[in-house]
């Protein structure tokens, strides 16, 4: 029996979406942050709210059903040059089916169909069974949470572990919303102990714009889009001052990858 996919559109199967969401993450993410962070976490990037504010900016979200049961989702979004797989979770009794490498390999066709040279995502650098996951679909490791498989790439978020835990310090929330005398250690370690960095930004974070107001947000909402934009731009030029110290320079994915797989190629 094969899985179908239907895509979220309808407020009823957003609040299905994120009700599955938050289960799913709860079960995969609760031996990386502690409960509090979880929450939060769930809460700002797979909310209701959260989720359809992703499909108004062009995100694909499908619930994946088999024989008539709800069993995980996935999301997608076409980028310039890249097809970006943003969300794939399944339930725990669904896994090792060969669902998931079934929704991969869609992804890269439609990448290739629309002319794009790269399907990517991000992935927990701990999550050792997703990283078994890209392998077993010929993805091959250049490096720990770099994969490759042809034209296609998977890179992981960029975290810091200390004490046991994983800290992503790679932008947007997790840096602006963060104690930055907390976060600013963190990445001064992880600068002089990698070689490379991924860093992202959200466009209204460096706006100069007063953010309006939007009726009917979540209290957690609100704090969100508001905290920390005043001082975000200073941290972001901190970042980058430190970087050019460190010898770091920007490159685009590709270049990334390239130089990744030349290292790779010489050991």
């Amino acid at each position: 029996m094969k899985p179908d996919y239907k895509l979220v559109a309808k407020a009823k199967y957003i609040h299905n979406t994120a009700d599955l969401a938050s289960e799913l993450w709860h079960e995969v993410y609760k031996r990386y942050y502690p409960a509090k962070q979880l929450d939060a976490l769930v809460e700002e990037l797979q909310s209701a709210d959260a989720i359809e504010e992703d499909i108004d900016n062009d995100v694909n979200y499908f619930l994946v059903f088999l024989g008539g049961k709800l069993i995980g989702y996935f999301a997608w979004k076409m980028e310039n040059t890249a097809l970006h797989l943003m969300h794939l979770y399944l339930k725990p009794e669904y896994r090792g089916k060969a669902i998931g490498r079934d929704i991969v390999q869609t992804c890269e066709r439609l990448a290739k169909g629309e002319g794009k040279g790269r399907v990517w995502c991000t992935i927990h650098a701990k999550a050792l069974p997703v990283q078994q996951f890209f392998k077993a679909l010929r993805y091959r490791e250049l490096r720990p949470g770099i994969y490759r498989k042809g034209d296609f790439y998977e890179f992981s978020l960029s975290c810091q572990r200390l004490l046991g835990q994983n800290y992503p310090i790679s932008g947007g929330g997790y840096v602006r919303l963060s104690n930055w005398n907390f976060v600013l250690p963190l990445l001064r370690s992880y600068l002089r102990e990698q070689d490379y960095y991924v860093f992202y930004l959200h466009p209204f974070e460096l706006s100069r714009q007063h953010q309006p107001e939007l009726a009917g947000l979540k209290l957690y909402d609100q704090y969100y889009l508001h905290r920390g934009l005043l001082t975000y731009r200073r941290k972001v030029e901190a970042i980058i001052s430190l970087l050019r110290t460190l010898g770091y320079r920007f490159v685009t994915f590709d270049e990334l990858a390239e130089r990744m797989e030349n290292k790779s190629e010489r050991k």
